[in-house]
């Protein structure tokens, strides 16, 4: 997500069908819907983390791609992995919706919306 602007939130996401930029509004309802047609325990949670804190913090030795034994569930990326100066492997932390650990701050679906959803009508002054 980017807030180009104080009543625009854009959402960069490579694995949708919408439209490449999207406005957030846009994408929440044509990508999610209510949590209150499910169990709580399928309730939908977000990780939202500063670019700059995952470019510097995330890191994957890929371990989660190996069976137990060791061989590859499907062939790795032919990149190498994405490894950090401090941690060889964090991505449970990344992708854990516990708040309070790993990096960013945890949302509902709900808290998600009210948190990044900007009115394009806020701080339009109206000509009369």
């Amino acid at each position: 997500m980017h807030n180009p602007l104080p009543n625009r939130c854009l959402v960069f996401d490579l694995d949708t069908t919408l439209p490449f930029p999207t406005y957030f509004h846009k994408y929440v309802t044509e990508t999610f819907r209510s949590d209150l047609a499910l169990r709580p325990e399928h309730h939908r949670f977000f990780r939202v983390i500063p670019a700059d804190t995952y470019l510097i913090e995330f890191s994957s030795d890929r371990r989660h791609m190996r069976r137990p034994d060791g061989s590859w569930i499907k062939p790795p990326p032919s990149y190498p992995p994405i490894l950090s100066n401090t941690n060889l492997h964090c991505l449970g932390d990344f992708i854990c919706m516990s708040a309070g650990k790993g990096p960013g701050a945890v949302y509902s679906l709900s808290e998600f919306v009210q948190n990044f959803y900007k009115s394009p009508h806020v701080g339009v002054q109206q000509n009369k």
